[in-house]
């Protein structure tokens, strides 16, 4: 079906966080700078720590200077480490239901220059690629540059739709631009997401709302 037959556009707000859960990839990437898996996946497990960069110190490894995070994704950002990038449950069997009835759109705060391998991992795991519009943003473009930027030219081109995100903070602009939230609980609660048109615990839910669509 070609985009004009389409009514809506579905954008997802961040490819990590609500078409890529990065749990496994970032606990990974902690014990490969030389934390245990135990505190790994505790610190990775708080929604809270979704932004943050753990600090810790153990008997071979300090791990608590400001540069951490600098480190933290040189790591991440490893070619060997594209591998640990893994669909949130139930989205494989959803997507091609998605991609025939909208036009989906998702935006990555990934950079440009991980496209090429962020696009490889996520066809080796099922997902239509050549069905979908990605977004990435630029090299030295600002996280709040990109988002505005792409938002408005998702609604020139469609006008209209929904979007799920998992950052509350970008109801607001989403709504400028006619796009209904539905949010997403993987970093915030649900609470937080009081003024969104819906809000969804997992793909399952989402796809319930996405159907009541006409």
């Amino acid at each position: 079906m070609s985009h004009s037959a389409k009514k809506y556009a579905l954008i997802l707000a961040n490819l990590d966080y609500t078409l890529i859960d990065p749990s496994t990839r970032k606990i990974k990437t902690y014990i490969e700078i030389g934390w245990d898996e135990a505190h790994a996946r505790a610190f990775v497990g708080e929604k809270k720590n979704w932004d943050n960069i753990a600090s810790f110190n153990t008997t071979n490894v300090t791990f608590s200077a400001s540069s951490r995070r600098n480190r933290f994704y040189e790591v991440f950002w490893q070619e060997e480490f594209f591998a640990y990038d893994t669909l949130y449950p139930h989205i494989s069997e959803i997507l091609p239901e998605l991609v025939r009835k909208f036009n989906v759109v998702v935006f990555s705060d990934r950079t440009e220059d991980q496209k090429e391998k962020t696009l490889k991992r996520l066809k080796q795991i099922g997902v239509p690629i050549e069905k979908i519009h990605f977004c990435f943003k630029g090299v030295h473009q600002t996280l709040v540059h990109f988002k505005t930027e792409y938002v408005r030219k998702t609604h020139e081109k469609f006008q209209s739709g929904l979007v799920v995100l998992h950052i509350p903070a970008d109801l607001e602009l989403y709504r400028r631009y006619y796009f209904t939230p539905i949010g997403f609980t993987t970093t915030y609660n649900r609470l937080e997401f009081s003024t969104a048109d819906a809000v969804c615990d997992d793909w399952k839910q989402i796809l319930a709302v996405l159907n009541t669509v006409q």
